[in-house]
C-alpha cells in the first residue's frame, strides 16, 4: 500500500492561496486530476474540498472516487467521510482494502501526514511565483526525514517543476 503527498508550493515554500490573486495553472490541476483518477482514493481538509467543489474537472472526480475529509469540525461534510486525524484516514483506507491513497490537503493536512510519517512518496510542485500570502508548510518540531529524488524533475505546462521524492526509512 502507497500513500502519495501532493503539494503545489510557491518558490518561497507557501501553499497558494485561492481568491489572493494566486491561481494554480490548468496543467497543475490536470496533473492532479490524472493522479486522482489513478489512485481512486483522496484524502483532503475540508478547505481544500470546498476549493475542488468549485474546480470544474475536479469537481466531477468527486463523485467517482472516495474522498476522505480530514477536519476537527463536528459537521458532516456532504459527499465525503469525516475522520478527525490523519491516521484516521488511513485507518479507514485499509479498512476498505484500498492499495494507493493521495493525500493533497493543504497546510493543515498534508504538514501533519509529513510530521507523523505517514507518506511512501512526496511529489511536489513548484508554483512559479513568490509572495507572502498563503501557509508554509507546518512540520512538528524536531521532525526530519529524508528523501530520495525518484525520477528527474518534470516540467508542468510551461513554467511549474514537479519533483518526486520517496521517503527515506532507517
Amino acid at each position: 500500500m502507497k500513500v502519495i503527498v501532493y503539494m503545489t508550493l510557491t518558490a518561497n515554500g507557501y501553499f497558494p492561496v485561492a481568491g489572493a490573486g494566486q491561481t494554480l495553472p490548468k496543467e497543475v490541476l490536470a496533473d492532479f486530476v490524472g493522479l486522482v483518477a489513478t489512485t481512486r482514493y483522496l484524502i483532503v481538509g475540508r478547505r481544500t474540498y470546498e476549493g475542488i467543489g468549485s474546480m470544474g474537472p475536479a469537481r466531477a472526480l468527486l463523485e467517482r472516487v472516495p474522498v476522505v475529509v480530514v477536519t476537527r469540525a463536528a459537521a458532516p461534510v456532504p459527499g465525503a467521510l469525516t475522520v478527525p486525524s490523519p491516521q484516521a484516514a488511513l485507518d479507514l483506507f485499509y479498512e476498505q482494502g484500498h492499495t494507493t491513497a493521495l493525500v493533497a490537503g493543504g497546510a493543515e493536512v498534508d504538514g501533519p501526514f509529513l510530521s507523523a510519517g505517514l507518506f511512501d512518496e512526496l511529489r511536489l510542485n513548484i508554483h512559479p511565483a513568490i509572495g507572502g500570502v498563503g501557509r508554509p508548510v507546518p512540520i512538528a518540531d524536531g521532525v526530519f526525514t529524508s528523501l530520495e529524488l525518484r525520477s528527474t524533475p518534470r516540467l508542468i505546462g510551461e513554467h511549474t517543476v514537479q519533483l518526486e521524492y520517496a521517503a527515506m526509512r532507517s
